[in-house]
This record gives structure tokens, sequence and C-alpha cells, in this order.
């Protein structure tokens, strides 16, 4: 799925077929952070979710067809993209199951390019707070099947 065929008005209900929130794991009150954030953004049109619902979802592998377009465009405004820190965005895409990546080469391909501009930013060499980023960034590549430019 491209992000110019991308339907932003659909939600997670309607993605998981349900019409009910009986479906969804856990009780409101009662559940672990990521059941309690699924639930709240569940009936949500993908068109309002937030930097921060796209890495949960990537983190999740949650519906990848329609969350990783809408992650590429976030990455490629502003490549350090995320809600609790920068970079967030770009590391959830590396729990994106290595199978998505193999049908999506133009992604992946996009995904790379992005993973090397973080890289070459000056901010980012030689800096001790990047290390565990640049990790990240180490194991997203090698989901992805590149050669990490470092």
């Amino acid at each position: 799925m491209t992000a110019a065929r991308l339907d932003r008005n659909v939600c997670f209900a309607e993605l998981d077929g349900a019409a009910a929130d009986s479906v969804l794991p856990g009780r409101p009150g009662d559940e672990y952070p990521m059941p309690a954030w699924y639930r709240q953004v569940w009936r949500t049109p993908l068109r309002d979710l937030t930097v921060g619902d796209i890495a949960c979802a990537c983190t999740q592998d949650i519906h990848p067809a329609h969350v990783v377009p809408i992650a590429l465009e976030w990455l490629q405004r502003d490549p350090m993209a995320g809600a609790l820190y920068d970079g967030e965005l770009v590391c959830s895409l590396r729990s994106i199951a290595e199978a998505y990546w193999q049908a999506h080469p133009a992604q992946r391909d996009a995904v790379a390019v992005i993973c090397r501009q973080v890289r070459g930013r000056p901010d980012f060499v030689d800096d001790p707070i990047h290390i565990e980023f640049a990790r990240d960034l180490t194991n997203l590549e090698k989901r992805l099947g590149v050669r990490s430019a470092f």
C-alpha cells in the first residue's frame, strides 16, 4: 500500500474488522499500558494519530501496511521525530517484521536513506548519549537487510 492510496479516515477498529470494543485486550482500568493505549486510539482515524501513536503501532507491529507509510511521511519531514525522545519513530521501525520489509522494498530503501541521514547528523557522531540510539539504528538496518554506514 502506498501513501497515496492510504485511507487516512480508517481506524484500527475497522482494520481489525471489529464492530465492538469486546475484541480489545483487557478491560478499561485493568490493563497494561500498551493495551490501554490501543483501547484509547482504537477508534481514532489514522489521520489523527500522533507521532507517538504511530511509533507505538510500529513498535507493536500493528497494521504495518497502514502505519509504516505514515511513519515514513513523518520521518521524511523530520528524521528525528518522536514523542518520548528524539529518534523514537525511526527506532520503532526495528519492530516491523522482516517479511514486511521484503515485501515493500521501496519503503525499506526509504528507511535505509533515513538511517543514513540520521547517522550523518553532526550532533550524532561521537555523542555518548547516542550510543543506544546507534545500536537501535544498527539493529534496524540489519532487519532491513542493508549494510550499516558505520
